[in-house]
């Protein structure tokens, strides 16, 4: 059994921790005024970087600058994985030599 971490949960987790941390820098006004709390901010940033659709409810009552940060959250969440193993393969090669576009002879008339 392979109990090696995977390199990609530890850049997930470092990707939620400092989106979490811009989080508690943006929303810092609404924190002090007691409208949500620092959990419920971590809450939200692990659930929209897992894409899960799990809300604390807060989602509304955040900026415009809070409700960006989750946006980017979520697309990192929905394509980190996906830009990291292709991040891995073409290292060093360009894209052309990744991908291979399909051919195949057509007969016209």
């Amino acid at each position: 059994m392979n109990t090696k971490p995977c390199k990609n949960s530890g850049l997930a987790f470092l990707l939620s921790f400092v989106m979490f941390i811009f989080l508690l820098i943006v929303e810092l006004p609404l924190l002090d005024r007691g409208i949500f709390s620092s959990e419920e901010l971590f809450f939200e940033a692990i659930s929209a970087y897992g894409t899960v659709g799990l809300s604390k409810g807060i989602t509304p009552l955040l900026s415009k600058g809070g409700k960006i940060l989750v946006i980017l959250i979520m697309f990192a969440g929905r394509t980190g994985i996906t830009f990291t193993v292709v991040n891995q393969i073409s290292r060093g090669k360009s894209i052309n030599s990744v991908s291979e576009y399909p051919t195949e002879d057509i007969l016209v008339g």
